[in-house]
C-alpha cells in the first residue's frame, strides 16, 4: 500500500470537518499519519493541560474519540 493513511483520511474527513470546522488535510500526512503536534497547536491547548483533556473540554468525548481513532 503506497499511502497507508489515505483510507483513514477518507473514512474520517467528513466527520472531522463537521466536528472542528476545518479540513483534516493539514494534519494528515499520507505516509506518516495524523500530526497530533500540529493539531494540538491549532487547538491552542494551554501549557500544563493534556491535549485529550482540552479536546474533551472544548469539543466533547466524541471529538476526543475521533482524534484517538486517527492515532493508529
Amino acid at each position: 500500500m503506497l499511502l497507508p493513511y489515505k483510507d483513514l483520511y477518507m473514512k474520517h474527513e467528513r466527520v472531522f470537518r463537521r466536528t472542528f470546522g476545518v479540513s483534516m488535510r493539514p494534519y494528515m500526512d499520507f505516509l506518516l499519519g495524523f500530526d497530533i503536534v500540529k493539531f494540538d497547536d491549532w487547538l491552542g491547548t494551554p501549557d500544563g493541560t493534556s491535549a485529550a483533556d482540552w479536546l474533551k473540554q472544548k469539543y466533547g468525548d466524541e471529538a476526543c474519540a475521533l482524534v484517538e481513532a486517527l492515532l493508529v
